[in-house]
């Protein structure tokens, strides 16, 4: 079923509102190890979530399943538990702030690219074996997804959009090293395979000369795309999400806006409604038109996203974030203004002096999400740069620092950011290689034995 008939079936059993988003997407995925293609797979996917209340009451359910029997039992489960269900305390009707207009995003090129693929892959194997890798792996995915928007003020929207990932992981003969990158875009022109493989590597290059050790302390660091992609979103959606701040989540309130929050360098946007940026769409769950949202703008705190009901309790007009669902706004595309800094090694190491570079990472936890309590693992290619020239790898070693760390002593960046993503990012990213003061750096339990 599409989201039009999931509405009108809803309302002709008694519903006061409804919303329906329904999303298909087909994709696929060519994996790649030892230098060569080895499996490649499609799958289609049909996802569909949906809003209902009844007086103030509301009730939610997703499927992933769209076959209409499925459906009418969901609705009818929802018809016999939302008497029952306590009136919503942030219950707002569902309204639209004005006209939406919806856009696509699509490449043709991409649903029959699977011969450019194959030549996309081996330019990017090329190029990093090129500089010094011995094996390469990783996975080339891409696709199209399409949505259906329906509710029951009669806004029936459609929309669709393609996108890619590349990833691809370099490794040498030493089994404890490797280099990982990421890229993510809408379009096939938008893919750098050379580069990209030539930049990964590079990296394991400098690495596999370096002897290895383990250190602790604050470190001046520089931090990869992937790093400053992760982290910053995960500050922009936590402490800049207007749920949290409304639930004590958050140590920012409304009167914060317009106070400083960061260094001057720092630039934070939720690019919802870039066409060109994967995770961006026209319109969010409630029907509202999605924005470009500046979060930070050097160093000041500009504003929160919002959806109809955290807008509603702060008194403004929703920014468009209702971007997964109904209860929560999110962030679909972190942006970091690019800095002054050239971005090949030579030149990121020289203005490093001396501190720690880290490529990626991965498990991120929180000890407290309100006090921006965080610790992440270090991994890939971690070096230890001293007089601006890398001297050892590190292994073993974290990021254990506070959300107002990474705001407060943000130094610079490269000036050419990069659109990023992998599996363990929050959301798509463009970033820059980011430089940060201070930050702390400690040893994992199995650096310590």
């Amino acid at each position: 079923m599409d989201a039009e008939s999931i509405v009108k079936l809803a309302m002709g059993m008694g519903f006061d509102e409804t919303v329906a988003v329904v999303r298909v997407s087909r994709w696929r995925m060519l994996r790649f190890a030892n230098n060569e293609p080895t499996v490649f797979n499609h799958w289609t996917d049909e996802w569909a979530s949906v809003y209902l209340t009844k007086g103030r009451r509301t009730y939610t359910f997703s499927t992933s399943n769209l076959g209409e029997g499925v459906i009418k039992a969901k609705l009818n489960e929802a018809q016999s538990l939302i008497g029952g269900l306590s009136e919503d305390p942030d219950y707002v009707p569902i309204t639209h702030q004005g006209p939406v207009a919806t856009w696509d995003s699509y490449d043709p090129r991409v649903e029959g690219a699977e011969d450019k693929v194959v030549d996309l892959v081996k330019e990017a194997i090329d190029a990093s074996t090129s500089e010094g890798s011995v094996r390469n792996a990783g996975a080339f995915t891409y696709g199209v997804g399409e949505v259906s928007y329906s509710d029951h003020t009669g806004l029936n929207l459609r929309w669709r959009g393609t996108f890619f990932n590349l990833a691809i992981r370099a490794f040498h003969n030493d089994p404890e090293l490797s280099s990982m990158e990421a890229l993510t875009g809408r379009r096939l022109s938008d893919i750098d395979a050379r580069g990209l493989g030539s930049r990964v590597g590079l990296m394991l290059s400098i690495a596999v000369k370096l002897p290895k050790t383990s250190v602790e302390g604050r470190f001046r660091v520089l931090m990869g795309p992937l790093v400053a992609g992760h982290l910053y979103a995960i500050i922009a959606n936590s402490w800049m999400n207007a749920y949290n701040v409304l639930h004590n989540l958050s140590p920012l309130t409304a009167k914060d806006i317009n106070s400083k929050l960061a260094s001057e360098g720092l630039t934070l946007v939720d690019l919802s409604s870039d066409p060109s940026r994967v995770g961006s769409e026209p319109v969010d769950f409630e029907g509202n038109q999605s924005s470009n949202v500046t979060l930070v703008e050097r160093g000041v705190l500009k504003s929160f996203i919002t959806n109809n009901r955290t807008a509603s309790k702060l008194g403004v007009k929703s920014t468009g974030n209702a971007a997964y669902g109904w209860l929560t706004p999110s962030i679909r595309h972190l942006y970091i203004e690019p800095g002054s800094l050239k971005d090949d090694p030579q030149s990121m190491f020289s203005e490093l002096g001396s501190g720690v570079f880290v490529q990626n990472n991965w498990y991120t936890r929180f000890q407290n999400i309100r006090e921006g309590l965080f610790s992440t693992v270090c991994r890939d290619v971690v070096l230890l740069i001293e007089g601006g020239e890398p001297r050892y790898v590190l292994k073993g070693v974290r990021i254990s620092d506070r959300f107002n760390t990474l705001l407060g002593n943000y130094i610079n960046s490269t000036n050419r950011p990069i659109q990023a993503y992998w599996w363990d990012m929050h959301v798509p990213s463009t970033v820059p290689y980011v430089l940060v003061d201070k930050v702390n750096i400690t040893r994992s339990f199995e650096a310590q034995q």
